[in-house]
């Protein structure tokens, strides 16, 4: 959320909050690893100019990325028929595709981390957290502490957000 107010898109996060966070605009479904990856900001996607839900996948680290077998280079994301003939006689809401100005934030947000390095910081913090079972008495894993607590309060806040 920190994010989006720095690039001046306050209004984005008044949709991800609340009831809205589970809104199919910002909902995807990937396999496992892939995901993974996805949230440790390894790939991303990025619109293909000229066709209409069409994305990209890019990553940082196209080795990594090959050792997964082969994948298709683009995705393109679609309602089924099916589905939109079942809701127009059901009379509900057709689901929406993911959020194209959501999907470019998050890939402008991946380069951004990549460039400036905080993935690999971010990664060794989380390579520190499984390798440390007991504080350091001098304080050299506080970063440790901070982050998991700073962790803790973004899990509490997101769930005061949440329906009941």
């Amino acid at each position: 959320m920190a994010i989006f107010t720095a690039f001046g898109l306050d209004s984005k996060t008044e949709s991800l909050v609340g009831k809205n966070v589970h809104n199919h605009f910002n909902i995807l479904t990937m396999w496992g690893d892939l995901n993974h990856l996805f949230d440790m900001l390894i790939i991303w996607l990025e619109e293909v100019d000229g066709e209409e839900n069409t994305y990209k996948i890019v990553s940082s680290n196209e080795k990594l990325l090959s050792l997964m077998g082969p994948l298709p280079e683009r995705v393109t994301f679609r309602v089924d028929p099916d589905l939109v003939r079942a809701c127009n006689e059901r009379n509900t809401a057709v689901p929406t595709l993911p959020s194209r100005s959501l999907l470019a934030v998050r890939a402008a947000c991946s380069r951004v981390a990549h460039l400036s390095g905080a993935v690999e910081q971010v990664q060794q913090i989380l390579h520190d957290l499984e390798d440390t079972s007991v504080m350091a008495e001098d304080g050299g894993s506080a970063h440790l502490l901070e982050f998991r607590l700073v962790q803790s309060l973004r899990t509490v806040d997101i769930e005061a957000n949440q329906p009941l």
